[in-house]
Formats: structure tokens, C-alpha cells, sequence
């Protein structure tokens, strides 16, 4: 099993590690900490700071602007 959390320093409580020692009770872990770049940035930014991101949201929001949406029932997914 594998897992990836992403957190500021902050929430790296005890909690937290008592958690990760609930979900992978009897293994043996392999932890990595490096610093998320991101952070510099909220996720919407991150995005938009790809042309091809940035022009699909811009045109799916110019789709619901103009009402040209599609409705789909969740049990057909």
C-alpha cells in the first residue's frame, strides 16, 4: 500500500503519526520529506500556470457561462 500526504508542518502532530501507525500496522515504512514547492502557490495558480490548464478552464467556464452543460447521473459514471 501507498500513500502520499501532503501537510504543513504544523499538522505533523501526533495524531497524525498515531494514524499512519493505525493504517500501516505490522509494516514497515519507507518516509521521505521534502518541501512542496506549491506552497508558494495555491493549487488554482498552479494550474493556470500551464497554457494548455489554463485555456480548458477558461473554456469550461465560458461553456457554463453560455449554459452549454451536460447533466449526468452519477450511477452511469
Amino acid at each position: 500500500m501507498q500513500s502520499t500526504f501532503t501537510l504543513r508542518k504544523d499538522e505533523l502532530n501526533m495524531d497524525f503519526l498515531k494514524g499512519l501507525k493505525k493504517m500501516f500496522s505490522g509494516k514497515t515504512l519507507n518516509i521521505t520529506v521534502s518541501d512542496n514547492k506549491t506552497d508558494e502557490q495555491d493549487e488554482t495558480e498552479y494550474l493556470l500556470s500551464n497554457p494548455a490548464n489554463k485555456q480548458m478552464f477558461l473554456d469550461g467556464i465560458a461553456a457554463i457561462e453560455k449554459g452549454d452543460v451536460t447533466k449526468v447521473k452519477l450511477e452511469t459514471l
